[in-house]
């Protein structure tokens, strides 16, 4: 055997570079030393070998370059997806979804994405610009919400703000639920919530879950309006409540795609028939919108609903003289091009501050009629006859001796009972069930409140 280094056979088959368990940091070590190296053989890498292994580097670090470039294209696109560009910092274009809770628009997304609400059992109510009928009022039972549907519009999946007028009377309840279908997170999605008498909550669950962490601040004031919100920001992580404009506690949760793709309901959760938790109070001008607002942005979006009331509702408000309508007819006088509708009138001559709302039918004639519209269908619209009633001797009777003692009976209405009123005194003349829910009807000259025939 000789000594020194071994010659390099004179023919060899060219051999596969692979990196096997190189670092790039070895690799171009040997590289450097082959390179360099007088000899033709240094570290059992030849020059031939170090020239394909450089330029395999160099398809490796293209390929680097490309994927960082698509990279950098697919977050840029990603981004301005999720962060629509807010050109008008001091407007509040770009809601997703505005539902003013208002006498003209009812529960109607006034955006034009088409995701108007439907309300059950809710009243109108004074709102927080002033206006007699600028709210929604939620009686804090199992029947009165608001359901809103979900075209696609509402799914704010990465990053939104909440915002709304609430005047809380009660302990707990949704403002803003996102109806679940998820039993891992049981049926819970994004929600923001009075969860306690003076506590905002909001709660940004994953669309596929965990349940996730909630941020609580107390800034509730209970039988006073209060403009809350809510924001998330996905890119961040944090979710964060505000109050009347100001930041009132923020909090890292880390969801990168909200459960927002669902249905919404307002005041009552639609998930649990076993939650007895029911907002109670009003609510007026909630606003959506799919990115994280700035606190300045919050500010300006607080009056998005000023001027929204229709000027055919101004009656409502004291006329010129400063006085109150107590009649369809006095609401006529007060104001022209007024139509059809339910108005606000101040019937009772004891108290003037006491308001009713009323259907005014044929305010086009001269003498319009004053009408209630009672809720329909058999579980909120019917009667209970007790025991103890008259004796029939005539068909007018309101006085006399009682029957025999029996039990109560319930009996449901058919859709839509008219009940007819006359103004001057608000006597309740009952009226046959009818389906025309406005129908003109000829009072009656006789009527017992709550007897039977």
């Amino acid at each position: 055997m000789s000594s020194g280094r071994p010659r390099r056979p004179e023919t060899h088959r060219p051999r596969k570079i692979t990196m096997g368990n190189w670092t790039y940091s070895k690799a171009f070590v040997l590289l450097y030393f082959a390179v360099m190296w007088p000899n033709q053989n240094v570290y059992g890498i030849t020059k031939q070998d170090a020239a394909r292994l450089k330029r395999r580097i160099s398809e490796v670090q293209a390929k680097i370059d490309r994927l960082t470039l698509r990279v950098a294209h697919t977050r840029e696109h990603t981004l301005s997806q999720r962060l629509p560009a807010f050109t008008q910092p001091h407007a509040t274009t770009g809601a997703v979804g505005l539902w003013p809770l208002n006498a003209r628009f009812g529960a109607s997304d006034i955006t034009g994405n088409g995701n108007d609400g439907t309300s059950t059992g809710t009243q109108l109510a004074a709102g927080p610009y002033g206006d007699a009928d600028g709210a929604f009022l939620f009686s804090g039972t199992a029947n009165s919400y608001i359901d809103i549907p979900n075209n696609g519009k509402l799914d704010v999946r990465y990053s939104f703000t909440i915002l709304a007028h609430v005047y809380p009377t009660g302990e707990d309840g949704p403002i803003f639920d996102y109806v679940g279908t998820n039993p891992n997170t049981w049926y819970w999605a994004l929600h923001f919530w009075q969860y306690q008498p003076h506590d905002l909550q909001l709660r940004p669950i994953g669309r596929e879950g965990p349940f996730s962490d909630h941020v609580v601040a107390r800034v509730l004031q209970l039988n006073d309006w209060n403009y809350v919100g809510g924001t998330y920001d996905s890119t961040t992580g944090v979710a964060s409540l505000w109050s009347n404009g100001e930041l009132a506690r923020e909090q890292y949760i880390g969801v990168a795609e909200v459960a927002s793709q669902h249905p919404v309901r307002v005041a009552v959760r639609a998930q649990d028939e076993d939650d007895s938790r029911y907002f109670a109070g009003r609510i007026a001008c909630l606003q959506l919108y799919n990115y994280a607002m700035t606190q300045e942005q919050i500010v300006a979006a607080r009056d998005a609903c000023k001027g929204l009331q229709s000027p055919g509702l101004q009656h409502t408000d004291d006329d010129d003289a400063g006085h109150k309508p107590t009649s369809c007819a006095e609401a006529k006088s007060a104001r022209s091009n007024i139509n059809d509708g339910e108005y606000t009138l101040y019937p009772f001559s004891t108290d003037s501050d006491v308001s009713l709302r009323v259907y005014c039918h044929d305010m086009a004639s001269e003498k319009p009629k004053e009408f209630l519209t009672l809720p329909s269908g058999p579980d909120e619209n019917y009667a209970i006859f007790f025991g103890d009633r008259l004796v029939p001797q005539n068909m007018f009777q309101c006085t006399g001796p009682l029957q025999k003692h029996a039990d109560y009976q319930r009996f449901a209405t058919s859709p839509g009972l008219i009940v007819g009123v006359q103004v001057q005194t608000y006597p309740v003349l009952l009226v046959s069930p009818s389906r025309a829910v406005r129908k003109h009807v000829v009072p009656t000259r006789h009527a017992c409140p709550f007897s039977t025939t």
